[in-house]
């Protein structure tokens, strides 16, 4: 859907920890689990279904990124997938947490997503961009073709570092035979 067919500015789905983060000026969370479940759905009412939260993702504007476990998550490509622009928080907990620079490539590849560096910046940056949707049409346009350049990216590399790897596996195993005979 195009961001004018998107029923929700922001969509969030998560437990109650990062909304008390947000403070009272989160109007827009959409649903806050008491707790993460593995088997979500059905057999637990504070929770959506798969099919839900792709619904929620599809008619949302935005999605809300924050670091969890780790700070790049699935979240993020979920959120990309529907065509809803990720916000990401390069906070204090960001910058604190082991996994370093996790948003790098993000940043270096000039990824159309929205930057904070804090979550409480959030409700006037949304503020901003309700005011002028010319600005929110041109980072959704830019999602998917910067997504695809990405990957393509993301694969290239991997293949440049698998074939030196296989590479090198079949030069030491040449070696090996080599010495044997």
């Amino acid at each position: 859907p195009t961001t004018s067919s998107r029923r929700k500015l922001v969509s969030f789905v998560n437990s109650s920890a990062f909304a008390k983060t947000l403070g009272k000026s989160a109007p827009f969370v959409l649903n806050i689990a008491k707790q993460w479940h593995a088997n979500f759905g059905a057999n637990y009412a504070d929770t959506f279904n798969s099919t839900q939260y792709k619904n929620v993702l599809k008619h949302s504007v935005f999605t809300l990124c924050p670091t969890g476990r780790n700070p790049e998550s699935y979240r993020i490509y979920e959120a990309i997938e529907a065509g809803s622009i990720p916000i990401l928080a390069l906070d204090k907990e960001y910058h604190d947490h082991p996994c370093k620079n996790a948003f790098l490539p993000f940043v270096k590849y000039h990824a159309p997503f929205v930057f904070l560096t804090d979550w409480k910046q959030l409700p006037k940056v949304l503020a901003m961009y309700s005011q002028d949707p010319n600005k929110v049409v041109a980072l959704q346009e830019r999602l998917r073709p910067w997504y695809q350049k990405f990957f393509y990216n993301v694969s290239l590399q991997l293949d440049m570092v698998t074939g030196r790897t296989l590479r090198q596996t079949a030069s030491t195993s040449t070696t090996i035979q080599q010495k044997q005979q």
